[in-house]
């Protein structure tokens, strides 16, 4: 009895969420402090009373700093062309919130970001799934809906796909650039998710300028308290997207740019990447030691890690199960288009959703034992939560 009611508790009090991940760039706190103390001596107070003047370009020092952070990225964009938002689903919003866009219907992969997701159902948008591989959006069923009309918008994470860390070559980007030019796409790139961004791979937004908005934010490799969005745009897009932020009121912070403008200057961003990548990969270890005979997707710069089901499980099936282990995962379904069906089976694995090493292992633990052939079995017979 004793142990069913530690179990109890366990499950009900005590979840330990692998669904999220956290941001722990080491020595943040004091390179922050640094940044604010330099920055506020120097700051017009009067900046800190006001909204951001929005019916214009931001300053000139602002779109400078976004300048500097797209290039992390390999974005080479004309401060005239940057816009500045609180953070990348600011971004995302205000983009669709254009008036040039605001109708269109977005075509993107069967399994996508679930803040797009969110904002779409709220607003009746109309989303065209696309079929997705292992090398991420199909070209071929991508080019099958433009014939048929279905989309004007594409939505893709390109160098870091979420949920699956799936990554499009260089090959099909210029493969789905040629789609685009041929049936008048606009397309929206979205880095965001990169705890570490890097020029790795030639951006979508170099390769069509004319047609996409390339979307980036400092909350997952600096920290979301210092959440500040940059979209690079089309030329001449500049003054439309401000008028939607400026209408929205999805401003940035002046704060925020302040303090991300001396922590640039100080040369700190590098030595914040490389805390990132290392806590990563010290978790992919942890990951590969305990799930060592599983199917996983890892990514250098992802706080999160893949793991396919097969057919041994449905994601839902998995999650429900996990969760009465006392562990939150993010099943595919929570990823899926309305009207699409999961690529493949899988849930999203956090690697820093808990900073505590021994918690991690053993909720590793715990997912691994729901993998074996005897734990299904038991959950089979207390459950229906098995395909």
């Amino acid at each position: 009895d004793d142990g069913l009611t530690r179990n109890h508790v366990m499950r009900n009090s005590h979840l330990i969420d692998l669904a999220l991940p956290n941001v722990r760039p080491q020595h943040l706190t004091e390179t922050i402090s640094r940044a604010i103390v330099t920055q506020m001596s120097r700051l017009n107070t009067s900046d800190l009373g006001r909204y951001m003047p929005y019916a214009r370009q931001p300053r000139a020092a602002y779109r400078e700093i976004g300048k500097r952070w797209l290039q992390f990225s390999g974005v080479e964009a004309s401060p005239n062309d940057i816009v500045i938002t609180g953070g990348a689903n600011s971004a995302l919003q205000v983009l669709l919130l254009s008036n040039s866009l605001i109708e269109l219907p977005i075509l993107t992969q069967t399994l996508t970001y679930p803040g797009l997701l969110w904002m779409a159902r709220t607003a009746k948008r109309k989303m065209v799934p696309v079929e997705m591989d292992d090398q991420g959006i199909s070209a071929a069923d991508l080019e099958r809906a433009c014939r048929r009309d279905l989309g004007k918008i594409l939505y893709l994470q390109p160098n870091l796909h979420n949920p699956t860390n799936t990554v499009i070559s260089e090959e099909r980007r210029r493969e789905i650039v040629a789609i685009a030019r041929k049936y008048d796409l606009i397309i929206i790139e979205d880095n965001a998710a990169s705890a570490a961004p890097s020029a790795n791979m030639t951006p979508i937004a170099n390769l069509a300028p004319e047609r996409t908005f390339f979307v980036s934010s400092t909350a997952k490799s600096l920290s979301p308290a210092l959440s500040v969005g940059f979209i690079s745009v089309p030329s001449g897009w500049a003054n439309e997207i401000n008028t939607s932020i400026r209408t929205s009121h999805l401003y940035a912070s002046v704060l925020n740019l302040e303090i991300l403008d001396a922590i640039v200057r100080q040369g700190a961003i590098d030595e914040i990447f490389e805390s990132n990548r290392k806590l990563i990969q010290s978790r992919i270890e942890i990951v590969k030691k305990v799930l060592h005979d599983r199917k996983l997707r890892f990514h250098p710069e992802a706080y999160f890690a893949w793991l396919d089901l097969s057919s041994e499980w449905t994601s839902t099936g998995f999650a429900s199960a996990a969760r009465a282990q006392g562990i939150a995962v993010g099943s595919a379904f929570n990823f899926l288009l309305d009207g699409g069906s999961p690529p493949f089976e899988g849930v999203r694995i956090s690697l820093t959703g808990t900073m505590v090493d021994e918690t991690f292992v053993q909720a590793l633990r715990n997912l691994q034992n729901l993998l074996t052939p005897t734990s299904m079995y038991d959950l089979a017979v207390q459950s229906d939560i098995l395909p």
